[in-house]
This record gives C-alpha cells, structure tokens and sequence, in this order.
C-alpha cells in the first residue's frame, strides 16, 4: 500500500508544481525542496540505527520526502525545456 500512496502523492504534486513554479520559481522551489528532502533523508537514516524502526514513520517521511521531491526537483527538466523552447524560439 505504501507504494501505491507514493505514486499518488508525486502524480498530485507533480499537476501542483507546474502552477508553483510561475508563481514561486524554479530556485526557490528546488532549495525548499532540498531543505525538506535533506531532514527526511537525515531522519530516515537515524532511524534506521534503532533495533525496531517505526514503518508508520518510515512510510510518512517518505510520502514527505516523494511530495517535496515532486514540486521541487521532479518536473525540472519538463520546466526547463519549455523555457529553453520559449528562449530559443525565434519570434516572427
């Protein structure tokens, strides 16, 4: 069940990502992202160190870690090539 909330969550906030980056940016976006992607990997892995790691808590950190990777690095490369179209298309 797990992976089936991870494909949900990056499919709703990959469609959320596209309106944020007109309004927000792709920089502030990605550090953001970053930000949030970095504690939820620090957290995972000290978690990993107990004897019995709680799965409910792995699994939220995750689904975090899938939205925040979603609206900050995942669609950058769809982004930037429409920006590069838009830069390098000639205007008539």
């Amino acid at each position: 069940m797990p992976s089936v909330a991870n494909t949900g969550i990056l499919l709703l906030f990959i469609i959320v990502s596209f309106g944020l980056v007109e309004r927000v940016g792709r920089r502030p976006l990605l550090l953001i992202g970053g930000i949030i992607m970095a504690i939820c990997l620090f957290v995972i892995g000290g978690l990993g160190f107990r004897q019995t790691p709680p799965g409910t808590v792995l699994v939220a950190l995750t689904c975090i870690w899938t939205a925040a990777y979603a609206v900050s690095a995942g669609p950058i490369g769809t982004v930037g090539r429409a920006y590069q179209f838009a830069i390098t298309k000639p205007e008539p």
